[in-house]
């Protein structure tokens, strides 16, 4: 009679004399015993370099063992594994680690490393975190012996948009609006140029905290400093912002029922997060509603995603809020909160709140464009503090707070004397230490022991058309301009 043959691998069984620890040795085991006696059995070895991890001083596991007997070979496992991989480079060669390292490089990031972490040589040895954080330092000392240390962060330019124009046909459709946009707005088509040729002409986009920052003294006392800039050779940073992210009722709603619709004028109608991006809504002339890239941020970071060393260290733009219709397309300052009622105001705070960190994690910075947009080198003192605090207590109290004043209509406080006096003082107190006039020269900075000033020049239809010599450094205004553009446009 034919029986079949059966093959036992008795996994986990420890083949020791010892019986400290040893179960197998110490229990009753007669039908194993009787097993040993009547039939062929073989120890064999499930750890070191038998089932090939590094050395025999390398405790097994049931999966190398597995691995080992199941290919019926002796192949590198687990640490050793790693071990040939860091030895010969393979690892650092990888697409995993080239975008992990570029990931870092691009935004300025820190690096993390996530997982097992002991000397155990099966899953992880320590020594593997030692060699990769060896390994990024020295990609990072080469990158940086390769830049340059950008001389003057007094000459770094600053440029700003205001919403942009999505839909020319209905911006530029003759009623009273059309004028002010075609001064003030930039188109989609204009805005993606400009950024295609801030890149080719090698521009990278730096933050305003990049351009000086606070710096300790020896004495213990703070001071405004010039930012270190390491560059590329051949590269010069720039400033970006955006003035009213605010997408203004009079630009979206044209029935007045506090809804966008199809009778606006060609303006995405907010900024929100959806499925993990920023991104836009929007809706177009036939009355639907569209997310994707139609204003400035979302546009910027699909610029971004195709040339990723545009940014340096991660920096974005500066996304300044006017405050009395709220912040990013949410009516969330006090006045709206008898109109839209106790719920639907909470929810436009929540919204605009999680459009703010979304905003800050990807690398935007966030300024007050003041709360009324008020000329603030004009009114009095009086009215600029309770303007100013207005935002503190609507706005800010909702997006977070921000140490960065982009002045409305560039209306500065003062000329190119230092800053003095009771508009100063209110400012400083609310803690702003970052001011932005609009300037026509290419650059102007002013880093002062306590605060920062520079000036921002408009990128819009009236500077493009009546200007554009102001802009030769940036682009040329004949590639950028976008014909949709009714001509003459209107004088200021």
């Amino acid at each position: 009679m034919k029986k079949p043959v059966v093959l036992v691998v008795m996994d986990g069984v420890g083949d020791s004399a010892s019986q400290l620890g040893n179960m197998v040795q110490q229990a009753t085991t007669p039908t194993l015993d009787e097993l040993k006696a009547s039939c062929p059995y073989l120890s064999i070895k499930a750890h070191g370099t038998a089932v090939g991890l590094p050395s025999d001083d390398d405790m097994g596991n049931s999966e190398v063992g597995h691995n080992a007997l199941g290919c019926g070979q002796i192949y590198s496992q687990g640490a050793k594994l790693v071990n040939e991989s860091i030895e010969s480079g393979k690892i650092y060669a990888s697409q995993a680690w080239k975008e992990l390292i570029g990931g870092v490089k691009a935004n300025g990031a820190t690096l993390h490393f996530l997982g097992l972490l002991s000397d155990g040589n099966v899953h992880s040895n320590i020594h593997h975190l030692i060699a990769m954080l060896q390994q990024a330092k020295a990609d990072f000392e080469a990158q940086k012996a390769q830049a340059v240390r950008y001389a003057d962060p007094t000459t770094i330019p600053h440029i700003f948009f205001h919403t942009l124009i999505a839909d020319t046909a209905r911006a530029f459709d003759g009623d009273p609006e059309q004028g002010g946009y075609n001064q003030f707005m930039a188109t989609i088509k204009e805005f993606n140029a400009v950024l295609q040729s801030l890149y080719e002409r090698g521009f990278v986009l730096v933050d305003i905290h990049d351009v000086a920052g606070p710096q300790q003294q020896a004495d213990g006392s703070t001071k405004y400093v010039a930012g270190d800039i390491y560059l590329p050779a051949g590269k010069k940073p720039i400033v970006l912002s955006q003035d009213d992210v605010c997408y203004y009722e009079y630009m979206t709603d044209s029935d007045s029922d506090g809804k966008p619709d199809k009778g606006g004028d060609g303006f995405a109608s907010r900024l929100l997060v959806k499925d993990g991006k920023l991104t836009c809504e929007y809706v177009d002339a036939d009355g639907q509603t569209l997310y994707g890239s139609y204003d400035l941020v979302p546009l910027l970071d699909d610029f971004l995603d195709q040339l990723p060393d545009f940014p340096y260290r991660g920096a974005r733009a500066t996304i300044a809020v006017t405050g009395y219709q709220g912040a990013f397309g949410y009516r969330i300052s006090n006045d709206y909160k008898e109109k839209l009622g106790d719920e639907a105001f909470a929810q436009a705070c929540t919204d605009a709140r999680a459009v703010a960190d979304a905003l800050r994690a990807e690398g935007y910075t966030i300024a007050s464009h003041s709360y009324g947009h008020l000329t603030y080198g004009d009114i009095s003192p009086e009215r600029l503090a309770s303007d100013a605090q207005k935002w503190n207590d609507q706005i800010a109290a909702v997006i977070g707070e921000t140490d960065v004043l982009l002045y409305p209509f560039g209306s500065d406080i003062a000329g190119v004397e230092a800053y003095k006096g009771a508009k100063f003082d209110t400012l400083y107190g609310l803690g702003f230490r970052y001011f932005c006039n609009v300037d026509s020269a290419e650059h102007w900075v002013q880093i002062h022991d306590g605060y920062v000033r520079q000036g921002r020049r408009n990128i819009d239809g009236y500077r493009m058309y009546y200007q554009s010599n102001l802009l030769d450094d940036l682009f040329d205004t004949k590639t950028v301009w976008d014909d949709a553009r009714p001509t003459p446009v209107p004088k200021i």
